[in-house]
């Protein structure tokens, strides 16, 4: 069983890279954590995503709560994933893998309380024109593991705007395109920043992750959705 996705030999426990990461994150509100999961952690969790990708569920609608943006994708939430992969609660908990988060935030990052069901969740994009449209997060930071991804040119890149204002300041001149690679992960502050997964644009392409969620000793929410559960309940 897969206990943890942090490999003590990355590159990512090297000081400059530690120094690095934390003013990308402090400057652009995301660091990109390139080959993040080495290719024996990848095989197993795409080996496990695959019973995931035959019972997520269907999700086709407006978001009414994020300016009425889409949904299309299949989806699960961490009530599922705990009784079809139980290990991800460990990973997800992984004092090593909150250590390399901290070092990128500068903060303490912590889990989620065990009750909400977004602590950890499964997005599956798969078909033509299925995207997570534009939104931000209950939760001050959103660390994506990436399973697999389309090439830039089939779509499911994903756009952000730190600081935004609205949603829909995605589809302005201020949106930044981040593309990645299967075995990538990228660490996002996204409360404050407006971001979406661009649709698929052809057939026989697909994205899949898993999101882990996580919050700050300083974080005060604001504001709470109800995003959450219209994707994972």
């Amino acid at each position: 069983m897969l206990e943890s996705i942090v490999d003590p030999d990355c590159y990512i426990h090297r000081l400059p890279e530690i120094v690095e990461h934390r003013r990308q994150f402090a400057a652009h509100a995301h660091v990109v954590l390139h080959r993040f999961l080495a290719p024996p952690v990848l095989a197993i969790l795409r080996a496990q995503a695959l019973p995931l990708c035959e019972h997520a569920v269907r999700r086709d609608f407006n978001m009414k709560s994020m300016g009425n943006t889409p949904r299309h994708m299949s989806t699960l939430g961490s009530q599922i994933l705990d009784k079809m992969m139980p290990s991800l609660s460990g990973i997800y908990r992984d004092s090593r893998l909150l250590q390399i988060l901290s070092q990128c935030v500068g903060e303490s990052v912590q889990p989620l309380p065990t009750t909400e069901i977004d602590q950890y969740v499964f997005n599956y994009l798969h078909q033509p024109a299925d995207t997570h449209g534009g939104h931000f997060d209950d939760y001050p930071l959103s660390l994506v593991l990436l399973l697999d991804v389309p090439q830039e040119s089939d779509g499911g890149y994903v756009e952000i705007v730190p600081s935004a204002s609205c949603v829909h300041d995605l589809d302005t001149a201020m949106s930044r395109r981040i593309v990645l690679e299967a075995g990538d992960a990228y660490l996002l502050r996204s409360d404050t920043t407006a971001h979406r997964v661009a649709p698929l644009l052809r057939n026989r392409v697909k994205r899949v992750a898993f999101n882990f969620a996580y919050t700050l000793p300083s974080f005060q929410p604001v504001y709470v959705s109800d995003s959450a559960a219209q994707l994972y309940l």
